[in-house]
């Protein structure tokens, strides 16, 4: 996940709003009461990671977004303690029977994203030195059985390291991913590493929420939100695969596809008619991805009153993973700017219905609807606001305008955001070549667009870094400043109006403000 640079401060799991609350079936809320909180077992490896980073994310950042998980997810609870694999580096192939292979070597030391799994965690594995074409071995040992992980459904090694994924995209704040699986390929071992140069970039409470926020977010990476766990998926009442499995390697076969990049791979593919739907195109754009599992099927056409909807979309900019993945890891961040699981994080990111539903189609988790927070993009604005592009290029107007706090056509125009949380301004920039043809709004100028590429470069009202309306650090210092009376503190929101205290001379309008 990477930030924006305009934060703004927000509640962790505030009260869900009852616009964003969504339907859950008889069935689901029956299948509930059959499942256990989720348990997260986190492990610190730090390293020579800076004191003070270290200290917060073991204090505060992991043990809030463990909280929250744990709270939002309930799981079939294993009965015994977590154990993992060696990763096997060469081994014996008898190939005139069915006999399975034997290992001739192991990893020493066995890892996850680059980290050490503690030898205490490791499942009791044979190797031998010499095997002979009867199947027959010799100089065999077997590796002791560890202690492994007790009271947990998730075990989460935590590092902080300045490593590649960190240094090749300085805004990258962390990143994570799981390691192995379950026999229902539920994860159970991941790693979630914060990157130190990005994460010591800001200070101040609006920047430790977004921190915050940031491990909820990779924590989700962890627990299986991810391109590859797409064909992984199982029904939840009958645990069997939404996608068939090859027989042989028990996972979904191979088959071209092409990808949301363009190109055309063999690759895992989910099935097309119960998970993922692709390529489809999607406001002009002819390799986009919807997955399409019946619960978040029912929130988004919920969500944009939208009874039509496939699905929900996949991001289809490059997000760190795109060299290896065919589609998306994260929600699209044009269609569900805020979500906690798109691609770019800031203070206001909130964990909705999309993503408790994303869980809940796994199969290996029960979503607890009560801890959706309430999201406002896009909330109930119709087929249009997905069909459509934000700006029409012909009549240069956008689909929805900034006194809703959407998309915008000139920079710097002010207004309130779609939340109406903060005072913000139109992101807009002209980049140095013409952007892709699909996101050029401006017949005018082919390099004018939006500040994010995930959002498909649409210009929208940003917040400014400080626009918070319910954070009274952000109120003028003194009241002879406050030009405008405006009050900030809790409950406060940005409404546009052309308020001025009669004393003074009003060189606006009409301009965002916070009451």
């Amino acid at each position: 996940v990477r930030t924006t640079t305009s934060e703004q401060d927000y509640d962790l799991f505030h009260s869900p709003q009852r616009g964003d609350e969504e339907r859950v079936s008889e069935q689901q809320r029956r299948r509930l009461s059959s499942r256990l909180p989720l348990r997260i077992h986190a492990h610190y490896a730090f390293g020579d990671a800076p004191t003070a980073l270290a200290n917060s994310i073991e204090t505060l950042l992991l043990p809030r977004a463990i909280k929250g998980w744990q709270a939002a997810l309930s799981v079939t609870r294993t009965t015994s303690p977590l154990t993992f694999s060696r990763h096997c580096n060469l081994s014996y192939t008898d190939f005139s029977n069915d006999a399975p292979d034997v290992c001739a070597a192991y990893d020493s030391p066995t890892t996850c994203g680059g980290v050490v799994v503690p030898r205490d965690w490791l499942k009791p594995q044979r190797f031998c030195k010499t095997c002979f074409g009867d199947g027959t071995c010799s100089d065999c040992e077997t590796y002791a059985a560890g202690a492994g992980v007790k009271d947990a459904d998730l075990a989460l090694l935590v590092t902080a390291r300045d490593n590649g994924a960190c240094r090749s995209s300085p805004s990258t704040l962390a990143w994570a991913m799981p390691c192995q699986r379950d026999q229902n390929n539920r994860p159970v071992l991941g790693v979630v590493n914060f990157c130190p140069s990005a994460m010591n970039g800001g200070s101040g409470d609006a920047w430790e929420r977004m921190q915050i926020a940031t491990a909820q977010h990779e924590i989700a990476h962890a627990l299986g939100f991810t391109g590859e766990s797409l064909g992984l998926m199982r029904d939840g009442d009958t645990n069997a695969p939404r996608t068939a499995r090859n027989e042989g390697t028990g996972r979904p076969a191979k088959s071209s596809r092409v990808c949301s990049d363009g190109s055309a791979r063999s690759v895992e593919s989910p099935d097309s008619t119960t998970t993922l739907e692709g390529p489809v195109n999607i406001r002009g754009y002819a390799t986009g991805y919807r997955l399409k599992t019946p619960a978040i099927r029912a929130v988004a056409r919920h969500h944009y009153n939208c009874s039509t909807l496939a699905g929900a979309e996949l991001e289809n900019q490059p997000t760190g993973d795109s060299l290896s993945a065919c589609w998306g890891s994260h929600w699209e961040q044009r269609a569900l700017n805020t979500e906690l699981m798109s691609p770019v994080t800031d203070s206001r990111s909130v964990l909705s219905s999309f993503t408790l539903a994303f869980f809940e189609d796994t199969g290996w988790y029960e979503a607890n609807y009560s801890r959706a927070e309430g999201l406002t993009w896009g909330l109930r604005k119709g087929c249009s606001f997905l069909e459509e592009k934000c700006i029409d290029r012909g009549s240069g107007s956008p689909l929805f305008g900034t006194d809703q706090g959407y998309f915008c056509t000139a920079s710097g125009q002010k207004g309130c955001t779609a939340d109406r949380l903060s005072k913000g301004a139109c992101g807009m920039t002209e980049y140095d070549q013409a952007l892709p043809v699909p996101f050029q709004y401006f017949s005018s100028n082919a390099a004018k667009g939006g500040v994010l590429e995930e959002l498909d470069y649409c210009p929208y009202i940003r917040a400014y870094s400080n626009g918070d309306c319910d954070d009274s650090a952000n109120a003028p210092a003194t009241n002879d400043k406050n030009y405008y009376g405006q009050i900030h503190g809790k409950g406060s929101s940005c409404v546009e109006g052309s308020l001025m205290r009669k004393e003074y001379v009003a060189t606006d309008k009409v301009k965002p403000m916070c009451f």
